[in-house]
């Protein structure tokens, strides 16, 4: 006896890649049902599922013919036996490839279990045949990572070294973020410096007051020499990305690999600054310290809109947001600024301060 399981590939992969998943250790063979337009959502799919070569039949059809459908599945179905059993995806594709495969395996010998993905909820409902309303819902456990999430996209990570690497540890942010360092005068000097900051390279009277406030602030370097770029990234801004980093890890209890920081994939070409999936949903976070300034706020609120395009993103279900130390707020009211809050809000994007996540009721 075989299990079969059937999925019909459309734009959105997501919907294929999560049962296949669920039932990994059930399937024995996989039934895809595609055109020639979804080629490459194919491949994705079967890298993100590590599905190989003899692991599957790929039935590529016309999208709006239900003849033809019905007609690839008899012929397959020669190699079948009266024992196999097939678990039926519906949730992918066009309705009329849907329908095509319902109707063949709704009117086969074969024993059959049809079902949809309700993404919203994470539950695989049954459709075919007829159930107890009570019993047609079963929850989809299976969670997928950052990295797999990406890939059902077709992006792969290309810093997966650096992503879960942090220059401090999660109790020296928190000082950083609680003595507010970033203000002291000195850091708008360093900011200046893209590379490594040589001590020897740079005048006496600057090179005493680095070292003062390094001892300051009891940044401990890598090198005795030198301040690295790394280090100065840190200082200059990294600090934020990390006391994000960790906040979230902390307030929503996620672990790697579900949660990545400085991800930088080959799709969007832009670096995530912190990204998460929680129930099977991406949730990204662009992290700058101080927003005052209108048309950095609509670079930023650019770059996360271009992170939730369905074509050239990862769709419009991400959960975007914009994380910042300090941002523009009405004074009177003590909000951030309504501007500011509408322009996010036609975007559906997310405005956080540090004033914000640290209510009692924030909930991400």
């Amino acid at each position: 006896m075989a299990q079969y399981l059937v999925s019909i590939v459309g734009r959105q992969t997501l919907p294929n890649i999560l049962p296949i998943k669920e039932y990994a250790g059930l399937i024995n063979q996989h039934i895809f049902i595609s055109t020639s337009k979804v080629s490459e959502e194919l491949s994705w799919i079967k890298t993100v599922c590590a599905i190989g070569k003899d692991d599957f039949f790929n039935l590529e059809i016309d999208e709006d013919d239900i003849g033809q459908i019905v007609a690839n599945l008899t012929a397959l179905s020669a190699i079948f036996t009266q024992e196999d059993e097939f678990y039926i995806n519906l949730t992918g594709g066009t309705k009329i490839m849907a329908l095509g495969t319902f109707q063949f395996f709704s009117q086969s010998p074969f024993k059959v279990k049809m079902f949809y993905l309700n993404m919203g909820s994470n539950v695989l409902r049954q459709v075919y045949p007829p159930i107890d309303a009570s019993l047609r819902d079963e929850p989809l456990l299976y969670r997928i990572n950052v990295a797999d999430f990406l890939g059902s996209y077709g992006a792969t990570i290309t810093n997966s070294s650096s992503i879960f690497k942090m220059t401090k540890s999660k109790e020296y942010t928190a000082l950083f973020f609680e003595y507010e360092w970033s203000k002291e005068p000195i850091i708008r000097k360093i900011r200046e410096e893209r590379y490594n900051i040589i001590f020897d390279r740079i005048d006496a009277v600057y090179r005493r007051e680095l070292r003062a406030f390094l001892s300051k602030i009891d940044f401990s370097l890598t090198f005795e020499d030198r301040i690295t770029k790394e280090e100065i990234q840190y200082l200059t801004g990294g600090w934020w990305e990390e006391y994000c980093f960790y906040f979230i890890k902390e307030k929503i209890g996620i672990q790697e690999p579900f949660i990545a920081k400085g991800l930088v994939n080959n799709k969007t070409n832009n670096e995530l600054d912190v990204a998460f999936v929680k129930d099977n949903v991406l949730h990204v976070l662009e992290c700058k310290t101080t927003i005052f300034n209108k048309e950095d706020f609509e670079d930023y609120v650019y770059k996360l809109a271009a992170i939730k395009d369905n074509k050239n993103g990862f769709g419009i279900s991400v959960k975007a947001y914009l994380f910042t130390n300090l941002i523009k707020r009405d004074q009177q009211a003590n909000t951030i600024d309504e501007t500011f809050q509408r322009r996010a809000s036609a975007f559906n994007i997310t405005l956080v301060d540090s004033l914000v996540f640290q209510r009692d009721d924030f909930k991400i």
